[in-house]
């Protein structure tokens, strides 16, 4: 377990070990970070995880959840709350940004995408985002990441997969517009790199700001090829400082969510080339189901990622 046990720099942040609880919904706070969602944080960071992400964050209100929402600076002090519950044990703690698109909706139900493409649960047509719409979203994203820094969090993600909003606009089967924010795969990309540099202006130099990412298992949809050279084009630019690979999208939701019969490392076919892009910055490897630190030892060891995800692991066992 060596390997796992070693510390890790993203940013100027030091993570001091490679084990990575990932963000993942326990509608604990029903829309707020509440005592008890900072309790389960907590117990995660006794047992001596290093990097741990909160979950599913929307920063507009064109999208809400009963995760979190970051939509006004009364979050601030949430942050601030867990941050002090988490680090006399050491523990990292970033904030998952998220806009769920046709995945989740405004509080009446209207969902905002990139075309009005119909979803792949419910068939649900979103309406297209106009400019103004894609100028607004994207800039509050950098204000909410400026809210995760002033509530003393240590860092972004900015969630790209998993058929979300940003994903909507990455994918050619999602993405139908006609304007500079479709067709291509660099017009494609564009939403994402605004997001990515509203984020930018409004933290600190070395704020550490990744990306989750995914491909879609569907037919048209984005391969894992073209997420690598996404991976690429942004590391390059100087705009992540960490890739956090993954697989899946609504379109494939047991490939997104593995269940048991699925065998150990079932989402490498995708994550592991997604995270295997990025050629210096650091790579969060979600494998599927890693149930010990031996298992998650021997990924780093073959070179696959530097920090790898135990996410029900850790629901199961906070002190492992």
């Amino acid at each position: 377990m060596k390997r796992m046990l070693e510390p890790i720099d993203i940013g100027d942040v030091t993570i001091p070990n490679r084990v990575v609880r990932s963000a993942h919904g326990t509608f604990i706070g029903r829309g707020a970070i509440t005592d008890d969602l900072i309790a389960y944080h907590a117990e995660r960071a006794k047992g001596g995880v290093g990097l741990s992400f909160l979950e599913f964050c929307s920063p507009h209100p064109s999208s809400a959840t009963i995760c979190i929402n970051s939509w006004d600076d009364s979050i601030i002090d949430g942050y601030r709350k867990v941050k002090a519950a988490v680090a006399p044990y050491g523990m990292v703690m970033f904030q998952q940004l998220a806009h769920g698109g046709i995945m989740y909706p405004d509080l009446d139900g209207v969902a905002w995408s990139s075309s009005a493409t119909p979803g792949p649960i419910d068939g649900k047509v979103p309406v297209a985002m106009s400019r103004d719409m894609i100028a607004e979203v994207a800039e509050s994203f950098g204000i909410a990441a400026r809210r995760c820094e002033e509530g003393g969090l240590d860092g972004v993600e900015i969630h790209a997969g998993h058929g979300y909003l940003v994903h909507q606009f990455l994918s050619s089967l999602m993405n139908r517009r006609e304007d500079e924010y479709g067709g291509s795969f660099d017009n494609r990309l564009r939403f994402l790199r605004e997001v990515l540099q509203a984020c930018r202006r409004h933290t600190s130099p070395g704020f550490p700001l990744g990306i989750r990412l995914s491909d879609q298992l569907a037919d048209g949809g984005l391969t894992p090829e073209e997420c690598a050279q996404i991976v690429q084009i942004l590391e390059d630019a100087g705009e992540i400082d960490y890739i956090h690979g993954s697989r899946g999208s609504y379109y494939a939701l047991t490939n997104m969510i593995v269940s048991m019969e699925y065998p150990l490392g079932s989402m490498l076919p995708s994550s592991a080339k997604i995270a295997g892009a990025a050629r210096s910055i650091p790579r969060i490897l979600v494998a599927g189901r890693v149930r010990t630190l031996e298992e998650a030892d021997q990924l780093v060891r073959r070179g696959l990622g530097d920090l790898v995800v135990m996410k029900r692991a850790l629901i199961r066992d906070p002190p492992l």
